[in-house]
C-alpha cells in the first residue's frame, strides 16, 4: 500500500513539472503523458543519486547571442550583390597600384640632372679676303676694224669687312684685248682697270650675294702704223694712243664659301661677278665684264 501511494504521488508530481506547464495546454486537454527523462531526475533525487540537470523538451532555449554569420552565410550574400563593373575594378586596381612613371620619365629625370653643354659658338665671319679675277669682257662701241679692247682678262682683288653687312676693297684688271691687219701695219688694243670696290653682303645661305659698285681709272691703249697722206714728202708714220678716263661699273658678285662643301677648305670661297663698265673720256664707253673668282678668307 505505500508503495503504490508513493507512486500516485510521483506520477501527480511529475504533471506539475515545469516542462508540462511549459506546453502550455489549454484547460480541458487530455493530460499529457510525463516524462520519461523527468520522472528518471526526480527519482534519483529521492535515491541520492543526483544527475545533471538537462533542459526540458519543450522549454525556451535561452537567446544565444549575436554572432557574425556563418561563412557559407557570408559566401551566399557576397553570391547574392552584384558583381562589380570594369570601371570599378579599374579603380580600385589603379587606387592600390603606386602610380607608374611614363616611359622616358627616368631618361628625362637623368638629362635634365646633368649640366646643359655650352651651345656651340658660330664662327665669326673672316674679315680679309684675298683673291684672283678671270674672264672675259667685250665692247658695246664701234672700235676702228671692229677690235676688241677687252677680251681676255685677269686680275686681283682683296675686300675687308668693315662692319655687317658692308664691305668695302679694291681691284685690278688686265685685258689683252685684241688685234687687226690694217693694209701697212697691225693695230692691236688693251685694257687696264684699277678700281675701289663698295658692296653689301647679303647672306642667302649657302651663298653670299654681294651687289656693289666700283670706281676707279679706266685705261686704254692702241697701238699700230697707218700711212700719213700722199704727198711730197709722205712718209709712214705710227699711231699710238692712250685714252685714260673715269671708271664706274655697278654689278654682282655671287660668292660661295667652300666649306659648305668641305671642312677641310673652309677659308676657301669660290663666285662668279658680272660688270657693267662705263668709261668716261671725250666720249662714254660702255663693257661687260664676266670674271671668275677664286679665294681664300682669313
Amino acid at each position: 500500500m505505500r508503495k503504490c501511494c508513493k507512486g500516485w504521488w510521483l506520477a501527480l508530481w511529475a504533471l506539475q513539472a515545469p516542462g508540462v506547464h511549459a506546453q502550455g495546454l489549454p484547460p480541458g486537454a487530455p493530460p499529457v503523458p510525463p516524462d520519461t527523462a523527468e520522472i528518471e531526475r526526480v527519482r534519483a533525487a529521492e535515491s541520492g543519486k543526483a544527475k545533471p540537470a538537462t533542459p526540458d523538451a519543450g522549454a525556451t532555449p535561452p537567446a544565444a547571442p549575436a554572432t557574425l554569420p556563418p561563412p557559407a552565410a557570408a559566401a551566399q550574400d557576397e553570391s547574392a550583390a552584384p558583381p562589380p563593373s570594369a570601371a570599378d575594378a579599374g579603380a580600385d586596381t589603379q587606387a592600390v597600384l603606386p602610380a607608374q612613371p611614363e616611359p622616358g620619365a627616368h631618361a628625362a629625370t637623368a638629362a635634365a640632372a646633368l649640366p646643359a653643354a655650352p651651345a656651340p659658338q658660330p664662327q665669326p665671319d673672316a674679315l680679309w679676303s684675298a683673291g684672283a679675277l678671270l674672264g672675259v669682257g667685250v665692247t658695246f662701241d664701234h672700235t676702228a676694224v671692229g677690235v676688241n679692247p677687252l677680251g681676255f682678262g685677269f686680275g686681283v682683288q682683296g675686300t675687308y669687312r668693315i662692319a655687317d653687312p658692308w664691305v668695302v676693297g679694291a681691284r685690278m684688271l688686265y685685258f689683252v684685248g685684241g688685234s687687226s691687219d690694217l693694209p701697212t701695219e697691225r693695230l692691236s688694243m688693251q685694257t687696264w682697270l684699277v678700281a675701289a670696290e663698295g658692296a653689301v653682303a647679303l647672306r642667302l645661305d649657302p651663298l653670299i650675294l654681294q651687289p656693289g659698285l666700283l670706281l676707279g681709272v679706266h685705261v686704254r691703249e692702241i697701238d699700230g702704223r697707218v700711212l700719213v697722206l700722199p704727198g711730197p714728202n709722205a712718209a709712214p708714220g705710227a699711231l699710238n694712243k692712250t685714252l685714260v678716263g673715269l671708271y664706274l661699273a655697278p654689278g654682282l658678285s655671287v660668292i660661295l664659301p667652300l666649306g659648305t662643301l668641305a671642312r677641310e677648305v673652309d677659308n676657301l670661297y669660290a663666285g662668279m661677278d658680272v660688270r657693267l663698265d662705263l668709261a668716261f673720256g671725250s666720249r662714254v664707253t660702255s663693257n661687260l665684264q664676266l670674271l671668275f673668282q677664286l679665294g681664300v678668307r682669313f
